[in-house]
């Protein structure tokens, strides 16, 4: 993803784009390494996971706690990120726990800390991350039990927890409304975004128009940076070679699906955020991603097959 940088002319806000994104995934790539090197005991990786997830849950409930019900998604704002970033992180990074709860057979008290910080991402309303949410929930139940009863009664959870996410969308939907604001104009603005992304990537298919360029053709939606859909905006970006970066993060993605690991949660709670707003284009939400993408991988590995003799991996 550096060429963009490179035929775009290599401005100020394009290094410092490409900067962010490169740092944070190299950092997302090595921790996940090491992470997946692990043993079946928590490690420093696991107690800092621990850590930010009660930290950043915390910091953000405490935004949460003075905002009237009618302006929680515009009070959920922490230094590094707004709402929909934050919440999106903070879900991911949750799945990210409770994954490794599972392998390392954790009490069942320990599960309160990500099942709470998930709440309170969803209480930021949220609506990707609350879809992130059900889905990295609803992968996480479909892929644990060890008995035939247990498996059934997961999966069945699994599936309530998918149907109950379109009634949580509706009454998030009507408590944004509180005020007169219309939530469809956020709806409304990612497929213009999309357009925008896809028609400069046809303009420039080999390199893409670069790191920050979409703010020019965004002025009107307020200088947008990214197309809020991980596709059109690699695609936008890079061109090529954001195809390219989308290959290897989807084959990483399918390669831990083959695996049958519960890390498969997380990742697919990371997928499901960067579909309606930037995730991997850098910044801590980048870092987790990858990290957990890494550690599904090395997961999938046939040294940590996903079930050996009855044991969840």
């Amino acid at each position: 993803m550096l060429a963009p940088v490179v035929v775009s002319g290599a401005d100020r806000l394009s290094i410092v784009g490409y900067a962010n994104f490169a740092i944070f995934t190299v950092g997302g790539i090595a921790v996940g390494t090491l992470w997946g090197l692990a043993g079946r005991k928590f490690g420093a990786i696991d107690y800092g996971l621990t850590a930010f997830v009660a930290l950043a849950g915390a910091d953000l409930a405490n935004q949460l706690i003075d905002a009237e019900t009618g302006g929680l998604h515009a009070a959920a704002i922490l230094e590094w990120g707004g709402s929909n970033y934050v919440a999106g992180a903070l879900v991911v990074a949750s799945m990210g726990l409770l994954a490794r709860m599972r392998t390392v057979q954790a009490p069942a008290y320990a599960y309160l800390l990500p099942f709470s910080a998930v709440c309170v991402a969803v209480l930021t309303l949220s609506r990707g991350a609350l879809v992130a949410a059900a889905v990295g929930i609803a992968v996480l139940l479909w892929r644990t039990g060890r008995s035939f009863g247990a498996r059934a009664l997961h999966r069945t959870g699994a599936l309530l927890a998918v149907a109950g996410t379109f009634i949580a969308l509706e009454r998030v939907t009507a408590e944004r409304s509180v005020g007169g604001y219309d939530p469809a104009r956020n709806i409304d603005a990612r497929v213009e975004l999309a357009q925008i992304a896809w028609q400069e990537f046809q303009n420039a298919p080999v390199f893409g128009t670069g790191w920050y360029a979409l703010r020019h053709s965004t002025v009107h939606l307020g200088e947008l940076s990214f197309a809020h859909n991980v596709v059109f905006s690699f695609l936008q970006i890079g061109g090529a070679f954001g195809a390219l970066y989308l290959f290897v993060l989807f084959g990483a993605a399918a390669k831990a699906l083959r695996g049958q690991t519960v890390f498969l949660a997380p990742v697919m709670a990371a997928l499901a955020i960067s579909m309606s707003d930037p995730f991997f284009e850098g910044g801590p939400a980048a870092f987790l991603g990858w990290m957990v993408v890494v550690r599904s991988v090395a997961a999938a590995e046939p040294s940590h097959s996903a079930v050996r003799n009855g044991q969840q991996q």
